[in-house]
């Protein structure tokens, strides 16, 4: 079995998908796998601290205990994906495209969410604490997660409903 650092790189460089593997456990931090596409994979405890996924698709992807922080995801899509109890903190979430995703009892503190959409998607548990969303798309999502200090800028949330949501200090600005 290719290892997942072997896994990324070589789709990057071979412009090939990353389909239905299993990693756990595994080393891939600052690994650079922009522009791939991985589809019902599945990440168990795996530190892609740093890594690059910028422009990749991600579709049926369950990424479960991972160190995602640092990570990029910018200009990326996601569909039908699930991030359990994963590490995002000070990840780049820019011009991200996702539906039907669930982040649930992730930290996502310090995430910068510029330009990004979510449709269908759920964020429960966890925290994005003092994460940037400006210009942010966030449609029909299920929110029940802490948003203590995040800054919400020219950010529609059309269908979404922030009761269950710690937003202690947050800022909202038209």
């Amino acid at each position: 079995m290719e290892s997942l650092f072997d896994a990324l790189t070589g789709a990057e460089e071979d412009e090939t998908d990353v389909r239905g593997a299993v990693f756990s456990g595994e080393d891939a931090a600052g690994v650079s796998c922009c522009g791939v596409t991985v589809d019902g994979c599945t990440f168990t405890g795996c530190r892609m601290a740093g890594a690059a996924f910028a422009g990749s698709m991600l579709f049926g992807c369950t990424f479960s205990g991972c160190d995602l922080s640092g990570a990029s995801f910018a200009g990326c899509s996601f569909k039908r994906c699930i991030f359990s109890d994963c590490k995002l903190t000070g990840a780049d979430l820019r011009e991200v495209y996702g539906s039907e995703s669930a982040f649930s009892g992730c930290i996502g503190d310090y995430t910068n969410h510029a330009a990004a959409v979510y449709k269908k998607c759920t964020f429960s548990g966890g925290s994005f604490r003092e994460a940037a969303f400006f210009r942010t798309e966030v449609r029909d999502c299920h929110l029940e997660t802490d948003f203590t200090l995040a800054e919400f800028q020219k950010t529609s949330m059309t269908g979404a409903d922030l009761r269950k949501c710690e937003v202690y200090g947050a800022v909202y600005h038209r």
